[in-house]
């Protein structure tokens, strides 16, 4: 057994980080490992034994993976290679990942290899890549995965090097005890095992390939979640895609891709690490890092990480971008790990871990943010961790759950340094001041007047730890010279401590006032300054407590106010202030309850409130300002904030004839929808604040109209016309398409679009095996078409097509195949009509419709008799016309036939009488002389 070495740190980090950061603990195997060892590389827990696994995948030519427990005690892992072939040669990086359930843990050696024979026309071997996963039950034996078999290789090229499995770079283990296997070398793939625990032959499904656009990388991170669903779908990314945009796919539980997120930018490792997390009641987000994201030259590889959020809490479609989290430091690659911490606040919502482990030149830090901060400006992070000495710090996550105060301690690799730390976390309590004064408006002037002052401070406790060690201390500060609390100083300040050990929900005291009112009409007679704060911060003590907690960040630890006094006039016992309502907006005002805004057209719009009074003086006048459809992303300072509820109070008492100009509401316009209708902003006014018998009510509605401008287009596969009979339609099945074509022409977002197709002659069509596709941008859409019983009585059905963002398009095929045994003879007498239809049902303003028309040619052409013999012999007599007109133009017949004929004959003669001279022997010149005159009539001759 090796022994351990454990180091304390001291680091100076900000207040209230939910992390002890003074007593983080550093472990390393005390047998000295090489420097490239990378202990620390994959780190992961198993809490149904309280071990933590550590992985050191090159501590030697096959890599290690140790054990520690609760203790500190760590124990080599043995694993059994004695009938696999290693060689020293090749490092197989056995621990590249490490994952772990309450049942199992799971490890690979993605680079293990095999020598085998490219095929079978070759007899030289080479090196096959395939990776090596061993899995191992609590309290069984560990055996390995099933590889993947020669049918189930998913082969891209004929080429024997791309043939290399490399499974395990990524491993994911779902709720349901399922394995994931990411290999994202080449083009990449993912195998499934949902049965991993069988040592016989574990149930293995492989290449799970997305119905989308990917050549790079594909398995490279893998998460699970309900991201927009009730069921728990898993997410895997690719981080080039196909032309180095990244991708993340969604996959359901049929293994069926169904969405996809694309990177808006190129070569920035989109999807380099994944990290659901719950940010609002029902749905998970997702976090998608991005290490090599840079803003601009300045900024290389300094990292970002993604937020996205489910479009509605209510029935959510499908994830929609939130915003992005920017690094600033070179080379940091902020976003290349991420761990969802658990809700360590107690406001429902996960708080998260990201890494930046080559930040300040190779050292690493960690980030830990809360989900408050996620969803809300300016995004910042609760501490920064990071220890001095070390490299690589944050390269590996995992987390660890407090037995002792329920919330998760955080364990972090840093594998280039040989470590693993552990941080302890502090669990957090919500503390809310309140104080309640009476109106100093009823009482008689020119009096010294005493009260009772209540200060009340509401208390919300996590589950754990069950005993708490913690005191607030209360600060009350009156800073006028009219008024003077009875137990405080001179100075008008008086505090206390609250021991909230026995967890009681509001501690409340009275506190004794004295007030001096003047004889003004007019006059500030009390102001007030209220502060809480946590006595002993946990944090300053060098030694971990679990039952010391921390105040949360929805804590609300100060309050400031000014009471007033006034007669209001003669005769008066109370103010009546008038208030009037005025709201303005960057939107379009439709009429004098509503304005008008078009989905899609801007990224945000804002609204303005102002109040006049134009009677008595208000003193104590409030607003409550509800807004319901839209996320508010800032508010005016002098609102405080509940979820999408602003408590407003103005700053000064509103005299008569003052306005009180709020400011500005900025909403995020960019993320509605097609789905969404409206925006309502009602508005609540209390005179006396908290008063109900005074409100006075105001609503306003934005009407949210949808930019209809889509295009629908449509082609028959692969023709309009098809020729056959009715006896090969009874015989021989036909198929062809019906393909349509939707693009978004407009710049509203349009998800869950619903379309009804329409068919007819639908007696003739074989629903057994029609089938529908659509296909959106990010994924495919199967619209079930099994039998046609969900066809209605107008052969009519709903299709849900998916979203379509601006300038995206959906792609529909309607695959029908006719029914054999469906046509009759009489059919051979007409051509039979199948044809489709689709419409648009979310398009109000103008519903939107194409069709589609395939006939089937069954017709036999006949032709009567008697037709046939007048066209034989009308074309008979035009050919003799047509004979008769050339004869007469010369066609075909020879020029001075005459003249031809005369030549000839001469010819002939002349030709004789040379035969006559040569047989009487003439003399040599008369012969000359004849030859000269032959030569000469030769040449007339034609040719």
């Amino acid at each position: 057994m090796l022994k351990l070495s454990i180091f304390l740190l001291t680091i100076i980090t900000s207040v209230h980080s939910l992390y002890h950061i003074p007593s983080m603990k550093k472990f390393s195997p005390q047998k000295e490992m090489a420097e490239e060892a990378l202990f620390g590389y994959s780190i992961a827990y198993q809490a149904s034994t309280k071990r933590l696994f550590i992985s050191a995948p090159k501590a030697d030519h096959v890599g290690k993976v140790f054990t520690m427990d609760e203790n500190g005690n760590m124990t080599k892992i043995s694993f059994y290679l004695d009938n696999i072939n290693i060689t020293a040669e090749h490092s197989i990086w056995l621990g590249a990942t490490v994952r772990a359930s309450n049942d199992f843990f799971v490890t690979c050696a993605p680079r293990y290899g095999e020598m085998k024979y490219p095929s079978t026309k070759k007899k030289e071997r080479a090196l096959a890549v395939l990776g090596l996963c061993f899995i191992q039950a609590v309290n069984a034996d560990m055996h390995t995965l099933k590889g993947l078999q020669k049918q189930e290789r998913a082969t891209f090229g004929t080429k024997f090097e791309y043939r290399m499995d490399s499974f395990g770079w990524d491993i994911g283990i779902d709720n349901e005890m399922e394995v994931i296997l990411g290999s994202p070398i080449h083009r990449g793939q993912v195998s499934i095992y949902e049965d991993p625990l069988s040592t016989d032959n574990p149930k293995l499904i492989s290449k799970i390939v997305p119905k989308d656009a990917v050549d790079h990388n594909y398995g490279y991170s893998i998460t699970f979640g309900k991201f927009f669903t009730n069921e728990s779908l898993f997410a895997i990314s690719s981080t080039y895609g196909d032309v180095g945009i990244g991708k993340v796919f969604f996959f359901n539980k049929k293994y069926t891709h169904i969405q996809t997120i694309r990177s808006d930018r190129v070569g920035i490792m989109f999807g380099a690490a994944l990290c659901s997390l719950r940010l609002n009641v029902h749905y998970d987000s997702l976090l998608i890092g991005a290490p090599t994201y840079a803003e601009d030259a300045n900024t290389n590889d300094a990292g970002a990480v993604y937020v996205f959020v489910p479009d509605s809490d209510v029935s959510a479609n499908r994830l929609v971008y939130k915003k992005t989290i920017k690094a600033t430091e070179v080379g940091g690659y902020f976003g290349n790990a991420m761990l969802n911490l658990g809700d360590m606040d107690g406001d429902g919502k996960d708080e998260v871990a990201i890494a930046a482990p080559y930040e300040d030149d190779g050292a690493g830090a960690v980030y830990i943010y809360s989900g408050y901060s996620l969803l809300n400006e300016p995004t910042t992070y609760r501490v920064r961790v990071k220890p001095e000495g070390f490299r690589s710090f944050g390269f590996s996550l995992t987390s660890i759950e407090n037995q002792e105060n329920g919330c998760n301690d955080l364990s972090i690799g840093a594998p280039y340094s040989n470590s693993v730390f552990l941080v302890q976390c502090m669990a957090s309590v919500t503390v809310q001041l309140r104080a309640t004064l009476p109106s100093f408006q009823f009482k008689h002037v020119d009096k010294l007047e005493n009260f009772d002052m209540e200060v009340c401070l509401d208390v919300t406790y996590p589950e754990k730890p069950r005993e708490i060690d913690a005191a607030i201390e209360i600060r009350i500060e009156l800073s006028t010279i009219y008024s003077k609390l009875k137990e405080g100083s001179d100075t008008g300040i008086f505090s206390y401590v609250v021991a909230i050990n026995d967890k009681k929900p509001p501690y409340c005291r009275k506190l004794g006032v004295q007030v001096k009112i003047p004889n003004t009409e007019f006059f500030q007679v009390i102001e007030y300054n209220i502060t809480a704060g946590l006595l002993s911060n946990p944090e300053d003590s060098v030694n971990f407590e679990p039952s010391r907690v921390l105040l949360s960040e929805r804590s609300r630890l100060s309050l400031q106010g000014k009471e007033s006094v006034s007669t209001c006039g003669a005769g008066k016992t109370v103010c009546i202030p008038n208030i009037v309502h005025t709201i303005s907006s960057s939107m379009k005002l439709l009429n004098s309850s509503a304005f008008e805004y078009w989905l899609g057209s801007t990224d945000r719009e804002h609204f303005a409130i102002s109040l006049e009074n134009k009677g008595d003086p208000a003193y104590s006048l409030c607003t409550v300002i509800q807004i319901e459809g839209v996320n508010v992303l800032t508010h005016p300072r002098s609102c405080s904030r509940e979820h999408n509820s602003f408590l407003c109070k103005p700053r000064f008492t509103l005299q008569k004839g003052d306005i009180w100009n709020m400011g500005n509401f900025l909403l995020e316009t960019g993320i509605l929808n097609s789905k969404d209708k409206q925006i309502k902003i009602i508005n609540e006014v209390y005179n006396h604040c908290g008063n109900v018998s005074e409100k006075q009510y105001y609503e306003k509605t934005v009407i949210l109209y949808p930019d209809s401008s889509l295009q629908l287009n449509g082609v028959t596969n692969p023709n309009d016309m098809i020729n056959t009979t009715a006896e090969n339609l009874n015989t021989v099945e036909k198929k062809f398409e019906h393909v349509y074509t939707i693009t978004n022409r407009g710049k509203t977002n349009w998800v869950g679009m619903l379309s009804e197709i329409v068919f007819n002659n639908s007696f003739h069509i074989d629903f057994l095996y029609t089938t529908i596709y659509a296909y959106p941008e990010w994924g495919a859409i199967v619209c079930p078409v099994s039998d046609g019983s969900n066809l209605n009585y107008e052969n009519k059905f709903i299709c849900n097509i998916g979203d379509m963002r601006p300038n995206q398009k959906i792609t529909i095929y309607i695959s029908i195949v006719t029914k054999i045994g469906s046509f009759e003879e009489s059919d051979d007498a007409k051509n039979i009509s199948i044809s489709t239809a689709i419409h648009l049902l979310d398009v109000k303003s103008s519903r939107l419709s194409i069709g589609l028309e395939t006939i089937l040619l069954c017709q036999i052409p006949s032709v009567a008799l008697w037709i046939i013999i007048v066209a034989v012999i009308f074309s008979l007599i035009l050919l003799a016309i047509i004979a008769f007109v050339l004869y007469k133009c010369g066609f075909l017949r020879r020029k001075k036939k005459g003249e031809l004929k005369t030549l000839k004959k001469e010819y002939h003669r002349r030709s004789m009488l040379r035969q006559s001279m040569r047989a009487s022997r003439i003399n040599t010149g008369d012969n000359n002389i004849l030859l000269e005159h032959e030569n000469d009539q030769t040449n007339k001759q034609p040719s």
